[in-house]
């Protein structure tokens, strides 16, 4: 039991120590690439369309430069309000889809 207890703590503080150094890329939307597939990136812009399924919320989002299909999972932000127009902010990971370059969030901030 004792060796499970330590297990824990030495993983909990891992973790911990690993956390602070995760940074996001800051982009603009123009800037992001099939190249940066993989990257964990910060992108800033206003919602174009918006669907909603049972399991997330589907949205483009465009900045000055472009535009970018984004994916939010319902099951990490189950009380997020979304309408289109709106300015967010998305941090998570740059990935392609069907050949098309999405950002999958891991945090959603609402702007102004």
């Amino acid at each position: 039991m004792l060796v499970f207890l330590i297990l824990a703590v030495v993983g909990i503080t891992g973790l911990w120590i690993i956390s602070g150094h995760v940074s996001s890329v800051e982009f603009k939307i123009g800037d992001i690439t099939a190249d940066n597939a993989g990257t964990f990136a910060r992108v800033s812009g206003s919602i174009q369309r918006l669907s909603e399924s049972e399991d997330g919320y589907f949205l483009t989002m465009s900045d000055s430069t472009d535009s970018i299909k984004a994916v939010i999972w319902k099951r990490s932000f189950p009380h997020l309000n979304l309408t289109e127009n709106q300015n967010v902010e998305i941090i998570g990971t740059i990935s392609l889809y069907r050949g098309e370059i999405e950002i999958i969030a891991d945090r959603v901030e609402i702007v102004g």
